[in-house]
């Protein structure tokens, strides 16, 4: 199941070759919730829901993502650059 999921996460090329065009022609759907996006996926740990007015009570609290070094935006070079490449590779 491993390998079926990593040939779906970086662009199917087994379905594509068919059609004759390359796994560039997919469209990678990794995360979706309310606006939370790839970048929110690399950069927080725990949910930040309280402009809402549910005091983080809402939605689910299993949480799949990492902040990788800091919680949100962050000023360190090394932590955004390492955001970086793991949202490249994701896509």
């Amino acid at each position: 199941m491993l390998g079926r999921f990593a040939s779906r996460i970086c662009g199917s090329a087994d379905i594509y070759a068919k059609s004759g065009k390359g796994p560039e022609s997919s469209i990678n759907f990794v995360t979706c919730h309310d606006g939370f996006t790839l970048n929110d996926l690399v950069s927080y740990c725990g949910k930040h829901n309280e402009a809402n007015g549910q005091n983080n009570h809402d939605g689910s609290n299993d949480n799949y993502s990492q902040n990788n070094g800091a919680e949100g935006i962050s000023t360190n070079p090394d932590i955004e650059a390492l955001r970086s490449r793991l949202i490249k590779i994701s896509c």
